[in-house]
Protein backbone atom coordinates (compact mmCIF):
# COMPACT_ATOMS: atom_id res chain seq x y z
CA UNK A 1 0.00 0.00 0.00
CA UNK A 2 2.85 2.25 0.14
CA UNK A 3 2.90 4.07 -2.69
CA UNK A 4 3.85 7.63 -4.25
CA UNK A 5 3.54 9.07 -7.79
CA UNK A 6 3.15 12.45 -8.81
CA UNK A 7 0.33 13.54 -7.55
CA UNK A 8 -0.40 11.14 -5.09
CA UNK A 9 1.47 10.60 -1.45
CA UNK A 10 0.96 7.96 1.15
CA UNK A 11 0.96 9.62 4.43
CA UNK A 12 -0.21 7.08 7.52
CA UNK A 13 -2.59 5.44 8.98
CA UNK A 14 -5.07 7.59 11.15
CA UNK A 15 -7.96 6.15 13.92
CA UNK A 16 -11.12 6.69 12.31
CA UNK A 17 -13.28 4.58 14.59
CA UNK A 18 -15.20 7.73 15.15
CA UNK A 19 -16.84 7.28 11.91
CA UNK A 20 -17.88 3.89 12.15
CA UNK A 21 -21.15 3.66 13.36
CA UNK A 22 -21.68 7.29 11.53
CA UNK A 23 -20.90 5.71 8.11
CA UNK A 24 -21.88 2.37 8.49
CA UNK A 25 -25.62 3.22 6.94
CA UNK A 26 -25.18 6.98 6.11
CA UNK A 27 -28.58 8.28 4.89
CA UNK A 28 -26.88 10.13 1.28
CA UNK A 29 -30.27 11.33 0.08
CA UNK A 30 -30.43 13.57 3.16
CA UNK A 31 -27.05 15.29 2.04
CA UNK A 32 -27.89 18.87 1.08
CA UNK A 33 -26.41 18.36 -2.31
CA UNK A 34 -27.51 14.94 -3.65
CA UNK A 35 -30.31 15.41 -5.79
CA UNK A 36 -31.47 12.23 -8.08
CA UNK A 37 -29.87 11.28 -11.74
CA UNK A 38 -32.35 10.56 -14.68
CA UNK A 39 -31.30 6.79 -13.76
CA UNK A 40 -32.65 7.16 -10.61
CA UNK A 41 -29.42 7.15 -8.57
CA UNK A 42 -27.96 9.52 -6.34
CA UNK A 43 -25.01 11.85 -7.81
CA UNK A 44 -21.61 12.72 -6.44
CA UNK A 45 -21.98 14.96 -3.02
CA UNK A 46 -19.85 16.76 -0.64
CA UNK A 47 -21.14 18.12 2.73
CA UNK A 48 -18.54 19.71 5.17
CA UNK A 49 -17.90 17.79 8.02
CA UNK A 50 -19.49 20.76 10.20
CA UNK A 51 -23.07 20.18 8.63
CA UNK A 52 -23.04 16.29 9.08
CA UNK A 53 -24.97 17.11 12.31
CA UNK A 54 -22.71 15.03 14.33
CA UNK A 55 -20.58 15.60 16.87
CA UNK A 56 -18.10 12.59 16.82
CA UNK A 57 -17.93 13.03 13.25
CA UNK A 58 -16.04 16.67 13.88
CA UNK A 59 -14.18 15.99 16.62
CA UNK A 60 -13.13 12.36 14.68
CA UNK A 61 -12.35 14.99 12.14
CA UNK A 62 -10.13 17.39 13.88
CA UNK A 63 -8.13 14.51 15.41
CA UNK A 64 -7.27 13.04 12.23
CA UNK A 65 -5.97 16.91 10.82
CA UNK A 66 -4.17 17.42 14.17
CA UNK A 67 -2.62 14.01 13.33
CA UNK A 68 -2.01 14.66 9.45
CA UNK A 69 -0.24 18.05 10.18
CA UNK A 70 2.06 16.42 12.56
CA UNK A 71 3.26 13.55 10.32
CA UNK A 72 3.72 16.74 7.22
CA UNK A 73 6.12 18.14 10.05
CA UNK A 74 3.71 20.20 12.04
CA UNK A 75 4.39 24.30 11.34
CA UNK A 76 4.35 26.11 8.82
CA UNK A 77 1.65 23.55 7.74
CA UNK A 78 -2.23 24.49 9.04
CA UNK A 79 -5.22 23.68 7.42
CA UNK A 80 -7.59 26.11 5.29
CA UNK A 81 -9.65 28.31 7.53
CA UNK A 82 -12.70 26.30 8.30
CA UNK A 83 -15.07 29.56 8.24
CA UNK A 84 -14.26 30.60 4.53
CA UNK A 85 -17.29 30.16 2.11
CA UNK A 86 -15.67 26.88 0.12
CA UNK A 87 -15.47 24.89 3.24
CA UNK A 88 -12.00 22.97 3.78
CA UNK A 89 -13.04 19.87 5.78
CA UNK A 90 -15.45 17.88 3.63
CA UNK A 91 -17.28 14.35 3.19
CA UNK A 92 -16.90 13.75 -0.38
CA UNK A 93 -19.06 10.67 -1.52
CA UNK A 94 -19.31 8.85 -5.02
CA UNK A 95 -21.90 6.06 -5.46
CA UNK A 96 -22.04 2.89 -7.14
CA UNK A 97 -21.98 2.90 -10.60
CA UNK A 98 -20.99 6.69 -10.59
CA UNK A 99 -17.89 9.23 -11.43
CA UNK A 100 -16.78 12.82 -10.62
CA UNK A 101 -15.23 13.90 -14.35
CA UNK A 102 -11.96 14.98 -15.26
CA UNK A 103 -11.54 18.09 -13.47
CA UNK A 104 -8.42 20.26 -11.77
CA UNK A 105 -9.43 22.67 -8.67
CA UNK A 106 -8.11 25.88 -8.44
CA UNK A 107 -5.82 26.82 -5.38
CA UNK A 108 -4.75 29.28 -3.93
CA UNK A 109 -0.92 30.29 -3.54
CA UNK A 110 -0.37 28.99 -0.32
CA UNK A 111 -2.35 25.48 -1.12
CA UNK A 112 0.25 22.56 -0.58
CA UNK A 113 -2.43 19.34 -0.89
CA UNK A 114 -5.58 17.80 -0.75
CA UNK A 115 -5.52 14.72 2.18
CA UNK A 116 -7.54 12.14 1.52
CA UNK A 117 -8.94 9.71 4.32
CA UNK A 118 -11.14 6.71 2.85
CA UNK A 119 -13.95 6.33 5.68
CA UNK A 120 -16.12 3.99 3.47
CA UNK A 121 -14.24 2.55 -0.13
CA UNK A 122 -14.00 -0.93 -2.45
CA UNK A 123 -11.29 -1.54 -4.36
CA UNK A 124 -13.49 -0.83 -7.44
CA UNK A 125 -13.31 3.00 -6.52
CA UNK A 126 -10.27 4.43 -8.14
CA UNK A 127 -8.76 8.01 -8.43
CA UNK A 128 -7.07 8.56 -11.58
CA UNK A 129 -4.42 11.13 -12.15
CA UNK A 130 -1.28 11.69 -14.30
CA UNK A 131 -1.95 8.41 -15.95
CA UNK A 132 -2.70 6.24 -12.84
CA UNK A 133 -5.31 4.22 -11.62
CA UNK A 134 -5.31 4.03 -8.07
CA UNK A 135 -7.35 2.82 -5.28
CA UNK A 136 -6.58 5.02 -2.16
CA UNK A 137 -7.21 2.44 0.59
CA UNK A 138 -7.56 0.61 2.97
CA UNK A 139 -9.92 2.58 5.17
CA UNK A 140 -8.19 4.47 7.51
CA UNK A 141 -5.11 5.63 5.94
CA UNK A 142 -4.39 9.56 4.54
CA UNK A 143 -2.89 10.68 0.79
CA UNK A 144 -2.18 13.51 -0.29
CA UNK A 145 -2.97 14.23 -3.20
CA UNK A 146 -2.41 17.17 -5.80
CA UNK A 147 -5.87 18.44 -6.88
CA UNK A 148 -4.54 20.82 -9.03
CA UNK A 149 -3.34 17.99 -11.96
CA UNK A 150 -6.27 16.81 -13.70
CA UNK A 151 -7.93 13.90 -12.15
CA UNK A 152 -10.97 12.17 -11.68
CA UNK A 153 -12.99 9.57 -9.45
CA UNK A 154 -14.62 6.43 -10.69
CA UNK A 155 -16.48 3.72 -8.21
CA UNK A 156 -17.30 0.84 -10.21
CA UNK A 157 -17.92 -1.04 -7.40
CA UNK A 158 -21.02 -1.84 -5.61
CA UNK A 159 -20.86 0.12 -2.67
CA UNK A 160 -20.35 3.53 -1.74
CA UNK A 161 -16.83 5.67 -1.49
CA UNK A 162 -17.11 8.14 1.06
CA UNK A 163 -13.56 10.23 2.05
CA UNK A 164 -13.06 12.75 4.88
CA UNK A 165 -10.75 15.65 3.04
CA UNK A 166 -9.27 18.70 3.88
CA UNK A 167 -6.73 21.42 2.23
CA UNK A 168 -3.58 22.02 3.32
CA UNK A 169 -1.97 25.58 3.31
CA UNK A 170 1.74 26.48 4.22
CA UNK A 171 1.73 29.03 7.58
Amino acid sequence: MMFATADVLYLCPVDVDGFMTWSADPDFARWPQQHRLADGALRPAMLPVHDSGLIRPRHTAVAIIEHVLQVLGGAPWNVKDPQSPRASRLFSVVMPGHRIERHADEQEPAWVCRVHVPILTNTRATFHVGGDRLHLGPVGHAFAVNARAEHEIVNEGATPRLHLMFDVVGG
